[in-house]
């Protein structure tokens, strides 16, 4: 059913996440936040590098992450560097600036291999919409507090992966 032109997930901060406040930027889409110990791991930072990449911007710098963040631009730079190496972001080498990686959308694709619902869900919907002429229907799926739009079904029967998410 799919035409293979997912694109990468889109998330959209909801809810108080949704305010401005330097907190609420750093985790758009958190549905708590860590503690403690957590909160200052490696891993931990590494993910929250990861979830910068959700907001609108498809490019973003070193200084802007570590802005955004509240980290070291040394402890972004390894963070970076590391996830170039794996394949999880791709620099950019004309404007230095970095975006999603391959890595990235692979596991993207592997979450949704696993949705079984999604295939029998996306057969129904072209079903019903097939007589309208400009319908469109979307299937979502509840986040925590999120609704995550996981595909876009057109008339024509082909749908795409364009993740949005938004107020549940």
């Amino acid at each position: 059913m799919n035409d293979g032109s997912a694109t990468m997930p889109r998330r959209t901060p909801v809810g108080p996440r949704a305010t401005g406040t330097r907190a609420d930027s750093r985790h758009p889409t958190s549905a708590t936040e860590p503690a403690g110990e957590a909160r200052n791991s490696t891993v931990d930072r590494a993910l929250r590098v990861l979830e910068a990449f959700l907001g609108e911007e498809s490019q973003i710098g070193v200084l802007e992450l570590s802005r955004q963040l509240d980290l070291d631009k040394s402890v972004i730079h390894r963070i970076l560097s590391t996830l170039v190496a794996r394949r999880f972001i791709e620099q950019d080498p004309v404007s230095r600036r970095y975006r999603v990686g391959l890595r990235i959308w692979e596991l993207g694709q592997r979450y949704l291999a696993g949705q079984l619902l999604k295939d029998v869900a996306e057969k129904e919907l072209s079903r019903m919409i097939a007589a309208h002429q400009y319908a469109t229907a979307y299937l979502a799926q509840l986040d925590g507090g999120d609704v995550v739009v996981i595909s876009t079904i057109r008339v024509q029967g082909r749908s795409t992966c364009t993740w949005t998410r938004a107020a549940a």
